[in-house]
């Protein structure tokens, strides 16, 4: 089964379930344990499709690449196509050495420790620096080409060093490549065999050779590289996700708790919009679909969004358990009074994130996808598991 015909048959699921919950709001409260149960089931279903036991883990992933953030049509992405047909792969790890001269026995010393660290990392295919690189010498004499290593053995006296000097800062491919003009800075570039970005990241060659930097001396080191920012991307998209999704709930629970007055007011719309971010990004696990660097918003978002539905329904419902002093009818009535209004609303901001989908950049239109799913999953229970709490909650004490 592809994956439109599965968004498309959820997506049918969640919009015929909310006109029943809004057709019948008698069979919600009546049912209302039965409806916590289904709510329940779809939870731990979500929940087995985001986490891995044997890790543990979760099974969506990141993407921090750019290309969710590039437009179709972006005449870039051809050019690029044909730059890595032409040159191969833009993989390559560059660390500059700075130091102040690079052609110092010290300096030479260290940065063939480095080189030869890094190569005995799993998943790395070469390391290429001045003391690990191949020369290429024209002897007119013989009419061939001589190829040799640059440096076998480091030497230690001044005029080896300074005939290595000269052969570098004179050769066609070294100066600029692998050391600067003024021999203050040297590179080390460093290839990988063929992975993904997430199998790089899982590696931790990154960290690794961060720490083999670390240990090397007073040198100091500048990184770049494709692969080095994809890191560090990732690195900062985790962070993100553990500081917002928590300050979010944070924020959400503490304007509810000051609009209403009531934790309970607080907890419950707080809780049914946690609920549909699990859900979605249940979704997105089992699809195979990674949070990206414009979709990583989505669980704040949703948990901003969606708790106002909750805050509405809670608001009438005190007002109403005031005139009653019993839960069910208060949840009845307040069903049937706000069922309207959250599906106006939950509609129009489905229409606002599906207007997203027009956009030709694929991150974009994930990012609208995603969210109109999560706001009819936000209206769905608004219509189901916050009434059907709330008549099951004992009534508390209003003024």
């Amino acid at each position: 089964m592809s994956e439109s015909v599965i968004i498309a048959a959820a997506t049918t699921a969640l919009l015929a379930s909310v006109a029943a919950a809004a057709a019948r709001p008698d069979l919600v409260v009546r049912h209302a344990r039965t409806v916590l149960a289904l709510v329940s089931i779809l939870t731990l279903a979500a929940a087995a499709a985001l986490i891995d036991p044997r890790t543990p883990g979760f099974r969506m992933s990141l993407d921090p690449s750019e290309g969710p953030m590039i437009a179709d049509g972006d005449p870039g992405r051809l050019v690029y196509a044909e730059a890595v047909a032409d040159f191969g792969h833009d993989d390559t790890y560059v660390i500059a050495m700075q130091t102040e001269d690079v052609f110092t026995y010290p300096a030479l010393a260290t940065m063939r420790s480095i080189s030869d660290e890094i190569r005995k990392l799993s998943g790395v295919r070469s390391v290429e620096s001045l003391v690990e690189t191949i020369a290429y010498r024209y002897l007119p004499d013989l009419d061939m080409v001589e190829v040799d290593s640059f440096v076998d053995e480091i030497p230690q006296g001044s005029t080896e060093l300074e005939d290595v000097r000269r052969r570098a800062l004179t050769d066609a491919i070294y100066p600029r490549t692998l050391v600067n003009d003024d021999s203050t800075t040297a590179g080390i570039n460093v290839s990988f065999r063929s992975m993904s970005d997430g199998e790089f990241i899982r590696a931790g060659l990154d960290d690794s050779i961060a720490a083999i930097l670390a240990r090397a001396g007073p040198a100091s080191f500048n990184v770049t590289g494709r692969q080095h920012i994809k890191s560090l991307t990732h690195a900062m998209m985790v962070r993100d996700l553990t500081r917002l999704i928590p300050l979010a709930v944070v924020v959400g629970a503490t304007v509810a708790r000051m609009a209403t007055g009531s934790l309970r007011s607080a907890v419950v719309p707080v809780g049914s919009s946690l609920v549909a971010t699990l859900w979605v990004f249940g979704a997105m696990a089992w699809l195979g679909r990674p949070l990206t660097l414009i979709t990583l918003v989505l669980g704040p978002t949703l948990i901003c969004v969606g708790s106002v539905y909750g805050v509405h329904i809670l608001a009438r419902f005190d007002d109403l358990l005031r005139e009653s002093g019993q839960a069910r009818p208060a949840a009845l009535e307040c069903l049937r009074y706000t069922r309207t209004p959250v599906l106006i609303a939950g509609g129009t901001t489905v229409a606002g994130f599906g207007a997203l989908l027009l956009s030709d950049t694929p991150g974009i239109r994930e990012l609208g996808s995603a969210c109109a799913l999560g706001i009819m999953a936000v209206t769905l229970l608004s219509l189901t598991a916050v009434p059907a709490v709330l008549a099951l909650l004992a009534p508390r004490p209003v003024p």
